[in-house]
């Protein structure tokens, strides 16, 4: 039935193995960044028509999100307070929580997943030896690595002659200059000759081959440049040695700082990932169009942690500077995430495309430097959020579904009642698998009827009643809401399964006083030992 929910803008960036992507240019089958730092498979595309409101998002250094006031974006908030990091900068136990764009406030942090790529084996590329009349295939190993960073930043094929390469350099970068010619010896057998005007150092190399091998998988043109996108499965010591040449290139330090600056977006967002994944927190800037300048990507090191790693990959450039260390900082970095801040910028009237992707396992996408939870009943509430004017055939469907669910909670109400057992155990509170929303969660309304249905203190409502899901952490009387399963299931007298989450098929049912278990959906499928009870098809085909 589609998507009636949480969308995004059409040019809105998804994160990619390859780089960024408009969500717009998404396709079922594409690989995106997920909030638990892995890529995961596009299962559908969704766009259509929306009236109202867009919440407008600003994460430091990434360009504005705009997005339907209910899409759950990954973020911490500590109240109003400075927006910048301090080392250690406070969060609770839990960490990060989903929250609708509508309730960011100042003083707010976006985590952005660290990527965990796959380590495998690039392809090997061709290249055309004019000598022996032949082609031989080209592994990424460390020199290949640092001779592309160096044509990515100073690099270009010399297009009105079609078998030239050359290099630009300032005249007193010798060390760069040797390194590449020597580069170009030991991967090619390729003599160059270098040509100094004024200030400018000209490497330049005559063969057909290596201009075709690096114009077509490299790119041809400063805006068109970037590594090719299985070059993401390189082992990180390779990737350090493409980012370090590619620094000397196009990088510099200032006032105990590292900069790089590049034309090509794609280049830009690959460079971001890679840092990501090596541990370096980093700031982002895009500076637009103006004049005869083009849009131009920055991305900024100053953390000190971040500065010593860079340290490691770019010798030449080392920042020796002392550096305090309780300095004011944006933008962080843990094993998991990089965090900077996140602030509301505005509400704006939109009319227009939204889009929105279904991602399969995770259930989120990142997007301008955001975790976006994908997640929007896909059953017949979703028709409830088409917009106006609904067909008259549909107008009574609202009232019909509510009605239908109030019918199926009382009946699983007096199911539970008539056990005359306790405590009882509820067995997931999230509306459905692989997400945190409570949001028409049969499980959430049942604790809370058991509680009206046992009058008394919050203490005897703990008696009663207790809780678990693997995401979902809805506000509970103290000891309501159980740490883990086990905790849940021990000493319980009847468990009843809500939602049909994989952890339950092996639920430790040995721990419980009594194994009397109400399963809603019939998921189990081995009940020895255990006074099972299915609870119906009618539940379960309304609750789907």
């Amino acid at each position: 039935l589609g998507y009636g929910g949480q969308c995004v803008s059409p040019d809105s960036v998804i994160t990619t193995p390859s780089g960024g992507k408009p969500i717009c240019k998404c396709s079922i089958g594409d690989l995106v960044l997920s909030h638990d730092g892995k890529f995961h498979r596009v299962s559908n595309v969704f766009h259509r028509q929306y009236t109202g409101e867009m919440d407008i998002l600003k994460v430091n250094g990434r360009p504005r999100l705009y997005c339907t006031p209910e899409h759950p974006v990954l973020s911490y908030s500590r109240g109003d307070c400075s927006l910048r990091l301090r080392a250690p900068w406070p969060i609770n136990e839990e960490g990060p929580v989903w929250r609708e764009a509508s309730e960011i406030k100042r003083g707010s942090y976006s985590f952005l997943p660290r990527p965990c790529f796959p380590v495998g084996s690039p392809e090997q590329l061709p290249f055309l030896d004019i000598k022996r009349r032949a082609y031989r295939l080209i592994s990424p190993d460390r020199d290949f690595c640092r001779l592309v960073g160096y044509y990515l930043s100073e690099g270009y094929v010399w297009k009105d002659q079609g078998s030239s390469v050359g290099f630009c350099f300032h005249k007193k970068e010798t060390i760069y200059i040797e390194e590449v010619r020597d580069l170009l010896r030991r991967l090619f057998s390729l003599e160059s000759r270098v040509v100094v005007q004024g200030n400018r150092a000209r490497i330049k190399v005559h063969s057909k081959g290596l201009a075709i091998l690096l114009g077509q998988y490299f790119g041809a043109g400063a805006a068109n440049k970037h590594f090719p996108d299985d070059w993401c499965s390189l082992p990180m010591d390779l990737k350090a040695d493409a980012l370090a040449t590619l620094w000397y290139g196009d990088g510099s330090k200032s006032t105990g700082i590292f900069l790089w600056a590049s034309i090509s977006k794609h280049l830009y967002s690959q460079v971001s990932l890679w840092l990501m994944e090596l541990g370096i927190p980093h700031g982002c800037r895009i500076s637009p169009a103006k004049g005869n300048h083009k849009e131009t990507y920055f991305i900024r090191i100053g953390e000190l942690g971040a500065i010593e790693k860079m340290n490691s990959i770019v010798p030449n450039m080392r920042i020796d500077k002392s550096i305090k260390q309780g300095r004011h900082r944006t933008v962080s970095i843990t094993e998991t995430y990089m965090v900077t801040s996140i602030k509301p910028v505005g509400v704006q009237n939109y009319k227009g495309e939204v889009w929105n992707l279904e991602v399969d396992d995770s259930h989120s996408y990142c997007v301008n430097g955001v975790a976006m939870h994908n997640c929007f009943p896909k059953d017949l509430h979703s028709l409830t959020h088409i917009e106006n004017p609904m067909p008259e055939h549909l107008k009574r469907l609202p009232l019909a579904i509510q009605v239908t669910d109030e019918h199926i909670l009382v009946k699983l109400h007096e199911a539970v009642v008539n056990y005359h057992l306790e405590p009882v155990s509820i067995l997931g509170l999230s509306y459905k698998p692989g997400v945190p929303y409570t949001e028409m969660s049969k499980g959430l309304r049942l604790a809370e009827l058991l509680s009206k249905w046992h009058l008394g203190s919050p203490s005897s409502f703990t008696r009663v009643v207790r809780c678990w899901d693997p995401m979902a952490k809805p506000e509970f009387p103290e000891g309501v809401l159980s740490g883990s399963l086990e905790e849940c299931l021990t000493g319980a007298r009847l468990a009843v399964i809500t939602t049909p989450w994989p952890e339950f098929e092996q639920a430790p049912w040995h721990l419980m006083a009594e194994p009397n278990v109400l399963d809603c959906w019939g998921m189990l499928q081995s009940t020895q030992g255990l006074h099972y009870t299915r609870f119906g098809d009618t539940f379960r085909e309304v609750y789907v």
